[in-house]
């Protein structure tokens, strides 16, 4: 039995990059492939196909914004700086990252949300 040489939230950090600059349905397979830098049979065995990875992908965005709330609340007692240092996570985000947000990019880009992709992002 082969191990696994890659920790999965670091290729899910690299997979969602790739799926936040093209969109779901402009993202290959082969594109996670390039991006993750891991073989596709690992991808398909850890992840699944490219809808369940992609279901994996807004999980993990979800608990990263989650945790940076988290942070907010905990460091900042007042209203008004709370409500900035929320706007500051989306306006600041790092220069890796695409502007916006994953979560919203991909309500707006997807002709049809499947059920399950529609919980996801709700």
């Amino acid at each position: 039995m082969r191990t696994k040489t890659f920790e999965a939230p670091v290729v899910l950090d690299k997979a969602m990059l790739v799926f936040w600059q093209q969109g779901y349905e402009n993202t290959s397979m082969q594109n996670l492939v390039d991006a993750m830098g891991i073989h596709r049979r690992s991808i398909y065995d850890t992840f699944g196909d490219k809808h369940e990875l992609f279901i994996q992908v807004l999980a993990h965005y979800r608990d990263q914004i989650n945790e940076r709330f988290e942070q907010v609340l905990a460091t900042h007692t007042d209203l008004r700086s709370r409500l900035t240092a929320i706007f500051e996570i989306f306006i600041d985000h790092p220069d890796n990252q695409p502007a916006g947000c994953l979560v919203v990019n991909t309500a707006a880009t997807l002709n049809s949300l499947e059920p399950d992709i529609q919980t996801s992002i709700t």
